[in-house]
């Protein structure tokens, strides 16, 4: 799938530079289409969502440094 938007009548494919099959050009459009606003994909998330899915993937990472399973301790949920 192909993310492409137009701004000022410019395509954000000359706008911004490709990156995770595409994935970066994706959120930069839903970022303008959110700034214009456009319906959210379903691409945006919440703070609160995002946080956590960094906080999985640094406990995986650390997982994998330790060699065994580890806590994540904090839940962004509990913090609002």
């Amino acid at each position: 799938m192909q993310f492409l938007r137009t701004v000022s009548g410019q395509s954000t494919k000359h706008l911004v530079p490709g990156g995770h099959y595409g994935g970066d050009r994706g959120l930069v459009a839903d970022f303008i289409d959110y700034l214009c606003g456009k319906t959210p994909s379903i691409s945006c998330t919440d703070i609160a969502d995002s946080i956590n899915g960094h906080l999985t993937v640094f406990a995986a990472d650390k997982s994998v440094k330790a060699d065994k399973p580890v806590t994540i301790d904090y839940k962004a949920d509990d913090h609002e």
